[in-house]
């Protein structure tokens, strides 16, 4: 391999001082001097410009044979070593990137062939278990989702690169950075909440759970029915699941989806998800929630109660949502959200307000849920 030589200080001396009878004192092949050029930092342009043997590289090379002696050897240090054996070794995994591709199918997307909201965090979850396999860890349990933002959508054939980066551990719960691309620029980020399962197969949290804020002041509209014939995640629903029933409560306040497929055709306006913020679910309470409810099996098991306002000039729908044991424990809050909605051009994508047919129907959906309340009550 080449190397650079570096001449010791009596050669340099006796080179200088012209004696040519003595055998020289040093060689170039001599493996004392000969440095692999490998450990030494590239030459800056000043040292460069003055060829190999000069001042500079006399200097990067004794650096870097220093630098070798130091070192122990038959083991690597730690910062050399492939980044997951690296966290595996230190228990940390912080500085650590996993990173993973997948291609977008059908089953991930929605009728406008975009990857439909929730269905990121199965792109994140399908990481996260990998990553926490290789770290010796159970399968992970998204409890929680914070800063969700929804940048781009991913569409049909699209190669979808996910990144996963650990931030810490707190509440019970582990914390990750997740974001997700494709060739066209950055799709959906945001900070998820992960548990390990427990032993009855639903994430649980390590701590107390999670605290639900106060109900909004707006009355919610009529609730969205979740039955106990749906197929979802057992023994309790997942993330996903909720998210799934939270979308449903959202197309039902905008008149169901023969009215969205109308907005698109005839106004040319689409309703998309641009945040995720304040999700938080329990699996476990709702685990215990269904075995409660298991000896009427054709009963009415989950209701999703949605609050809403409008904001920023009526550019923003911001839904307050919240997932409700039905029947055993009625009212228990199981899972809560905060989801912001936006009103877009078709074509042009531009954030534009909500047509009136938009707010009159949201106004006429919270009406309904208010009748229904007094209803229930006898009012």
């Amino acid at each position: 391999m080449a190397g650079v030589a570096v001449a010791p200080p009596a050669a340099r001396q006796a080179r200088a001082s012209g004696s040519q009878g003595s055998p020289p004192l040093w060689s170039p092949a001599s493996p004392a001097w000969a440095l692999d050029a490998s450990r030494c930092l590239a030459l800056p342009p000043f040292f460069a410009r003055r060829g190999a043997g000069g001042l500079g590289a006399a200097a990067l090379g004794v650096l870097g044979a220093l630098r070798a002696a130091r070192r122990p050897r038959g083991r690597r240090p730690a910062r050399h070593l492939p980044r997951p054996a690296r966290a595996a070794a230190a228990n940390v995994t912080e500085d650590v990137v996993w990173e993973e591709s997948y291609r977008v199918y059908i089953e991930d997307t929605d009728c406008f062939q975009v990857v439909f909201y929730a269905n990121y965090l199965r792109f994140f979850r399908r990481l996260l278990a990998r990553a926490h396999a290789r770290l010796g860890r159970g399968p992970p349990a998204v409890v929680g989702v914070e800063r969700g933002r929804y940048s781009r959508a991913a569409r049909l054939g699209d190669q979808l690169r996910v990144s996963a980066r650990e931030l810490g551990e707190g509440g019970g719960c582990r914390r990750w950075a997740l974001s997700s691309e494709t060739s066209a620029g950055p799709c959906v980020s945001a900070e998820l909440l992960v548990a390990e399962v427990g032993e009855g197969g639903a994430g649980r949290w390590g701590g107390p759970g999670p605290s639900w804020p106060p109900a909004p002041p707006s009355e919610p509209g009529p609730p969205t029915v979740i039955s106990a014939f749906e197929e979802f995640a057992r023994p309790a629903p997942s993330a996903v699941d909720v998210l799934r029933w939270f979308e449903r409560s959202r197309t039902d306040s905008l008149g169901g989806p023969q009215n969205l497929e109308r907005l698109q055709s005839d106004l040319g306006v689409m309703v998309v998800v641009a945040r995720l913020e304040e999700f938080a679910c329990d699996p476990a309470a709702a685990a215990e929630h269904l075995q409660g409810a298991s000896s009427d099996a054709g009963r009415d098991v989950f209701h999703v109660r949605s609050s809403l306002e409008l904001r920023r000039r009526n550019t923003q729908i911001v839904f307050d949502q919240r997932l409700h044991g039905v029947g055993v424990g009625v009212g228990r809050c199981l899972a809560r959200a905060l989801v912001t909605c936006l009103c877009v051009d078709a074509k042009s994508l531009r954030i534009i307000p909500c047509p009136e047919d938009v707010v009159r129907r949201l106004h006429g959906w919270r009406e309904q849920g208010v009748q229904g309340d007094l209803a229930a009550t006898g009012g």
